[in-house]
């Protein structure tokens, strides 16, 4: 993670930061296809105890997603940046291809 994304998980101006099932999924496979080191403990758990909040996908998250632009192919991907375009946040992403998408990305 970049020291800015950091930065801004850190001072948080609601003290709320989210994450998504899809994140759990996408860090599973990369690790399980050994695209990524193991993490030290299930993502979920990990996220939990750092005071991560879960947000769930909504049929609005899933509309949104399959409504977006073809900048982005990936599917898990656009319902990523369909929640943060919903929910009027930021996706902590170093992919490009996700503000093509119209939301709004830290990195």
């Amino acid at each position: 993670m970049s020291p800015r994304a950091r930065r801004a998980i850190e001072e948080s101006a609601s003290g709320e930061v989210l994450f998504s099932p899809v994140s759990c999924y996408e860090l599973g496979l990369k690790m399980a296809a050994n695209k990524m080191t193991p993490l030290p403990g299930p993502f979920l758990e990990l996220a939990r105890g750092q005071g991560f909040v879960e947000l769930p996908i909504s049929a609005r998250h899933a509309d949104l997603a399959a409504r977006l632009p073809s900048a982005h192919k990936d599917p898990w991907d656009r319902v990523l940046a369909a929640q943060a375009i919903c929910e009027g946040m930021s996706i902590v992403s170093r992919d490009p291809r996700i503000a093509a998408l119209g939301a709004t990305v830290l990195w």
